[in-house]
């Protein structure tokens, strides 16, 4: 199965309460999930973000990724970078620095 959505978020021009976006889609039934592909567009892209799970349709929501710099993963949240570290257990909160330069890859 593959889903594709598409967002665009308002630019900061149009004021700082915008610098702030959650995106949830509900799937409406319970998937295990395999891959996870986001692709920015040609612009600047989130300086830190997360991705949230939720294992209760919606109820309570997990962090299961954070998107970050080595600094950031260490500062905001509170967690080693994902190369400095593996996997132990399922759950485990992921903190991703290859994607974290705020210049796209793409255009």
């Amino acid at each position: 199965m593959f889903f594709v959505f598409f967002f665009q978020s308002p630019p900061l021009s149009r004021g700082l309460e915008y610098q702030k976006v959650n995106i949830t889609i509900n799937l409406g039934q319970e998937y295990h999930i395999a891959y996870i592909y986001i692709r920015m567009a040609n612009s600047p892209r989130p300086a830190v973000w997360s991705l949230e799970r939720s294992t209760d349709y919606g109820k309570t929501y997990s962090t299961w990724y954070y998107f970050a710099s080595d600094l950031e993963c260490r500062t905001i949240f509170g967690v080693e970078p994902l190369y400095n570290r593996s996997f132990v257990r399922d759950d485990d909160v992921v903190c991703e620095t290859k994607y974290a330069s705020r210049i796209p890859l793409e255009g």
